[in-house]
């Protein structure tokens, strides 16, 4: 497989699966594409539009969709924040200068980058770019992290968007967009769904988490909770086992044998959050399991783990999963 692939782009023109392929010589058109695909967003050519060349093919796949993507012309977007999405993008031409909240960013052919939801993105391509781009669920990825932890309330890290494709993990993840853009040409060549349950955008998720360890090597060490205190330790334990009960502070520093304050400063130290957020947190992961698992409805879940109001317990898991407690269902 050669290092530098992709940019010859003339198998999809007008062989099989061919319809799964958009190009356009119109911004407007390719706009309104793409805000189908991803979300609404703004569109302006910055050169002029007599170069431009727009080309979109892509799959879902288990982790949300596999991209390709071409505008052929100098470009700037403005699509806001992604809210319920990751995006991994990696040129395989050209490159992009982007800006995420306070951060300018850059993406070339040997640096890829990872942009977060709920920050506003504004990025700029160069003319000639080509890019590959994995869009991952929000809930997804959130799920696979504390999977990887063994920790069921752990937030994703504060690291930089950046990541170097020259280093081992990086350089794993290329290889890996590669395989997903040759297993997407298969698919559409045969005419099959087989990119559709392709292990390889998982592999990509698994060596982000790899690169992040490399770059950070405190981010893998073991979950918190087995060094946890004996006090922390009986209410960690207590809250799983009553989550449909009114759960109170006095009640666990009952059950810990100690003081309020001893909880409260416990949980902050240890834990990283308050009592309270953490219930929340591990009401809101076991209903994600059940709806995943289809086990009742979202009311009946929701009160299962002690939320009795429907409408802040979707609001609540909006925030974490980034999609409603329905879809989830829907989709489990």
């Amino acid at each position: 497989m050669s290092d530098r692939p992709l940019t010859n782009l003339d198998f999809f023109d007008g062989g099989p699966g061919a319809g799964a392929c958009f190009r356009s010589d119109q911004p407007a058109v390719a706009q309104n594409i793409m805000s189908e695909r991803y979300k609404a967003h703004h569109l302006t050519c910055l050169a002029g539009e007599h170069d431009f060349d727009f080309f979109h093919v892509g799959a879902e796949v288990p982790v949300g969709s596999f991209n390709v993507l071409r505008y052929g012309s100098h470009v700037e977007i403005e699509p806001g924040a992604f809210k319920d999405f990751f995006m991994l993008e990696m040129p395989v031409a050209g490159g992009a200068r982007v800006q995420q909240g306070g951060m300018h960013l850059g993406s070339s052919y040997d640096t890829a980058l990872f942009l977060s939801p709920d920050q506003r993105i504004h990025s700029v391509w160069t003319s000639g770019t080509t890019q590959l781009m994995l869009k991952i669920k929000r809930s997804e990825l959130i799920t696979r992290w504390q999977k990887r932890l063994d920790d069921p309330v752990a937030e994703l890290p504060d690291v930089s968007p950046e990541i170097d494709l020259n280093r081992p993990a990086g350089w794993r993840i290329r290889r890996l967009m590669h395989l997903l853009y040759e297993e997407l040409e298969r698919s559409l060549r045969f005419e099959d769904e087989s990119v559709t349950q392709t292990p390889l955008a998982a592999a990509v998720i698994d060596n982000v988490f790899e690169y992040w360890a490399q770059a950070h090597s405190h981010l893998l060490e073991g979950p918190t909770f087995r060094i946890l205190p004996v006090h922390i330790k009986r209410s960690v334990a207590y809250i799983d086992s009553h989550l449909s009960k009114d759960l109170k502070v006095s009640t666990l520093a009952r059950i810990g044998n100690v003081s309020e304050r001893a909880i409260y400063d416990g949980f902050l130290k240890f834990l990283k959050r308050s009592p309270k957020q953490y219930i929340l947190e591990r009401r809101l992961h076991c209903a994600r399991q059940d709806l995943i698992a289809g086990k009742g409805s979202v009311a009946g879940v929701a009160r299962k783990y002690g939320i009795n109001h429907l409408g802040r317990f979707s609001q609540y898991y909006r925030l974490r999963y980034g999609e409603n407690p329905s879809e989830t269902l829907l989709q489990g």
